[in-house]
């Protein structure tokens, strides 16, 4: 009797364990399914594998840098510059750049840009750099006070946003000494821009047409391993353009555009911020 009890009871368990199994397997909805992950262990593991990809990308990008400025310490530089365009000779200055294959960085004033956004986005895909050099080009309107002279960048920055161009570097009409004291060079840190001004004053806007006075002038200065050559976007710097081009590939120096990542102080009262 006892014997036949037992074999009932192992019967019944079999078949609630069963059963159990059978709702599991067939019941994708049950709490306890195993095709069914748990949600919050699995949004941890893609938060895991961001991370992972994140600070892999992190990595690479800072070798990436890190072998830029190794190269850039060795190399002879030359960067050419071009302010107070757009105009209607950026073009060709363009066409001059291509032809020799080099790029350069382009310091827009912001309030000539309307009419000739063409040329701007020309600028931009030719590979040249843009930046900033105020809406007015008004040295009195600039220096009412540090928050007009910001708020004319940063109105002149969402205007070329607006056109897909980021930036953050600017130039400060007539260079920044002496008029960019320190509470106007801190409000271009706060609003995180930097400021460049120049190593070599080729003199187009004195010379004009005097085209081998231009090169000569330029020609004196050359003499660091890393030069950043202020131009104007004017017809007499057409003229001289491709004398200044020939003078820097002679002297083996390279032609770059300004790149954020190399952290190249060029600013006459040395801010190291900036």
């Amino acid at each position: 009797m006892v014997k036949t009890i037992c074999f009932v009871l192992l019967g019944i368990v079999s078949l609630i364990f069963s059963s159990s199994f059978d709702i599991q397997k067939t019941n994708p909805q049950h709490p306890h399914h195993p095709l069914i992950n748990d949600p919050i262990k699995e949004i941890v593991q893609q938060e895991q594998l961001f991370i992972a990809k994140k600070s892999k990308a992190q990595d690479t990008k800072k070798k990436i840098i890190e072998q830029e400025k190794a190269q850039w310490s060795q190399q002879k530089i030359v960067y050419l510059t071009f302010d107070d365009g757009p105009t209607k000779y950026t073009p060709q200055i363009l066409d001059i750049l291509k032809q020799n294959d080099i790029k350069a960085t382009f310091f827009l004033v912001g309030n000539y840009i309307k009419g000739k956004e063409t040329t701007v986005k020309r600028i931009k895909d030719d590979g040249d750099v843009i930046g900033l050099h105020s809406m007015t080009h008004n040295e009195k309107l600039l220096f009412l006070s540090p928050e007009s002279y910001i708020n004319e960048y940063k109105q002149e920055q969402s205007l070329l946003q607006s056109l897909g161009v980021q930036t953050n570097i600017s130039r400060t009409p007539y260079g920044s000494k002496p008029l960019l004291t320190q509470p106007y060079r801190d409000q271009i840190f706060y609003a995180h821009m930097k400021l460049w001004d120049w190593t070599i004053d080729s003199n187009d806007w004195r010379y004009k047409d005097h085209t081998n006075l231009i090169i000569n002038q330029v020609s004196s200065q050359i003499k660091r391993q890393h030069e950043v050559v202020l131009m104007h976007d004017h017809g007499y710097t057409v003229k001289s353009l491709p004398g200044i081009i020939k003078l820097f590939k002679d002297r083996g120096y390279i032609f770059q555009t300004y790149n954020p990542d190399l952290d190249y102080m060029v600013n006459f009262w040395k801010d190291t911020r900036l």
